[in-house]
């Protein structure tokens, strides 16, 4: 625009004025751009799955048979300590023989290699202690539960011929659980490992539980576009339950975003080669002065 008056400085170069009447008449809003961290907030869904740290495989380390199964079904709770089966085997006699043998031989370092290689195929210190002291060779060794939990998979029943590469049962532990979510490519930015976040589940209305990223995938999924992440939840009463849907909240922390220049969504002028914003020149004089400028634009939220 060329206006009476007007100069060729570069500050008035593409500036326009309105008048005010026509500017109340348009509905001209106008608010200041801010510097400040934008709050960014990502919602996805994600399921429960048990903390594989915590997850235990029982195995055998020696061939025998089942004498006593003291676990019933999947599903079932036991207590770390607790007594879960009884195993005969040929080896494990061998074996406390060869601690008898030494003993009568007082030979200590055959006695320590003998305690090694029991303690070694998984017998309990106490049976060990109980050998020594009664020298007596135990037919039937009991294995103990390694961790509070629940029975996750039973795949022997009482009788079974056992090898070492079968796994007899898996105890899972539920007082914390994983939660596994997927986030959008463009999402990538904002999260980050130990960033807090809010689980609610369809289940369980009206309970909310506090999570954390703990971990980020390395991979996107090529179909998708997004990216697995996990997190951890605390499940102290044990309400959350593996494969349950859950909803996930996770804002950004604006302690570890840069401040940044934003305004509203609403007054961004987009189109195909460039975006722009009209800029408020001169808001004292009788007519408003306005021009348009081209910005760049990066991380949005809700409203900026």
């Amino acid at each position: 625009p060329v206006y009476k008056n007007g100069s060729a400085n570069d500050a008035e170069v593409g500036t326009v004025t309105i008048n005010p009447s026509i500017v109340n008449n348009i509905g001209v809003r106008t608010e200041k751009v801010k510097n400040s961290h934008l709050q960014t907030q990502i919602k996805t869904v994600g399921y429960v799955n048990y903390n594989q740290d915590k997850l235990v495989h029982i195995h055998p380390r020696v061939k025998g048979w089942i004498e006593t199964l003291n676990i019933n079904s999947v599903g079932e709770t036991v207590t770390k300590g607790q007594a879960i089966y009884s195993l005969y085997s040929p080896e494990l006699v061998n074996a406390q023989e060869e601690l008898l043998l030494a003993m009568d031989r007082k030979n200590q370092r055959l006695i320590s290699a003998a305690t090694q290689r029991l303690k070694a195929l998984q017998l309990d210190s106490k049976d060990i202690q109980f050998i020594k002291q009664q020298k007596k060779v135990k037919q039937h060794i009991t294995v103990y539960a390694p961790q509070s939990g629940f029975v996750e998979n039973l795949s022997i029943r009482q009788g079974f011929f056992v090898k070492p590469d079968a796994t007899i049962m898996s105890i899972a532990a539920l007082d914390e659980v994983w939660l596994e979510a997927e986030i959008f490519e463009s999402q990538m930015a904002s999260t980050q490992v130990g960033q807090n976040a809010e689980v609610t589940v369809t289940a369980l209305p009206g309970q909310t539980w506090n999570a954390h990223v703990d971990y980020i995938y390395p991979s996107l999924n090529a179909a998708l576009r997004s990216l697995k992440v996990r997190f951890k939840v605390a499940n102290t009463n044990h309400s959350l339950k593996p494969n349950m849907y859950a909803k996930v909240t996770l804002s950004s922390s604006a302690i570890n975003q840069p401040s940044v220049i934003f305004a509203p969504k609403s007054a961004v002028i987009r189109s195909g080669k460039m975006d722009r914003v009209v800029l408020v020149v001169d808001d004292v004089s009788e007519n408003k002065a306005y021009k348009s400028i081209q910005v760049k634009l990066g991380q949005s939220d809700a409203n900026h």
